[in-house]
């Protein structure tokens, strides 16, 4: 005989990093139970207490492109994220940003080494006078769309993977310490800050205010297509959102 019963699950992946323990507090004052998922845990399969709940912990920076190829059902991650997953072939027509969150709020913010007092825009950075201006970023495709925008032209790219060559202005994918980076190896940095404190502290200022970020919960859109999961997606936004009505 034929089991007719199907133990149907959201599959909900959650960020591993900064965004943590700030999640960790959101289901908790959610009414859901965590166990597994903290800071010092290398455990990527978190318990919660809901039996319909399947959690899965990502990287942030991979929670989108998981989320939009149907791996998940929902995730958590920031819209820095999102954008940077979907510029610049529009390739997330399957997620949506459901609910901002309100928590991990940062700037994406392009700055230089605050010693060069004449240098206080993108403006003034491209006509500085250099042949060649290197950007260290994690943001390859929001700043391609970034100077693409200011200048009417792309950049260059240098990755381990991938070199293309246009324009004067260089951008070189960083894999962390991107504050470092200036003089020696970048003129400039775009990267996510939540108070400048860091960027103040490795020498630099901060000259545009790309975009703001925060955390959002995503959501792929075939999930929303199956009545089940739609309502359980539904419940899940509730308890979220009644923390903000609290």
């Amino acid at each position: 005989m034929v089991n007719m019963f199907i133990d149907k699950k959201i599959k909900f992946c959650i960020p591993k990093g900064s965004l943590q323990p700030d999640t960790l507090m959101e289901f908790e004052k959610a009414g859901y139970q965590l166990k597994g998922y903290n800071t010092d845990s290398r455990y990527y399969r978190p318990w919660i207490n809901d039996e319909e709940i399947e959690l899965k912990v990502l990287r942030p920076q991979e929670i989108p492109l998981y989320v939009e190829q149907r791996s998940y059902d929902v995730g958590i991650t920031g819209h820095d994220w999102v954008l940077e997953t979907d510029y610049p072939y529009g390739c997330l027509q399957e997620v949506e940003e459901i609910l901002d969150l309100k928590y991990g709020k940062v700037r994406i913010v392009l700055a230089v080494p605050s010693q060069w007092e004449d240098i206080n825009s993108f403006e003034d950075l491209e006509n500085m006078g250099k042949r060649e201006i290197r950007i260290s970023t994690e943001y390859i495709n929001i700043s391609s769309k970034f100077i693409l925008k200011k200048t009417g032209s792309e950049p260059s790219i240098f990755t381990p993977w991938h070199r293309k060559r246009r324009g004067h202005i260089k951008l070189y994918l960083s894999f962390g310490a991107t504050e470092g980076k200036p003089p020696e190896d970048a003129e400039a940095i775009l990267d996510n800050t939540s108070s400048t404190r860091t960027i103040i502290e490795n020498g630099l200022k901060v000259i545009e205010t790309v975009l703001h970020s925060s955390a959002r919960l995503i959501v792929n859109k075939y999930s929303l297509k199956d009545t089940w999961k739609r309502e359980k997606i539904s419940e899940i936004v509730e308890a979220f959102n009644s923390i903000k009505k609290s």
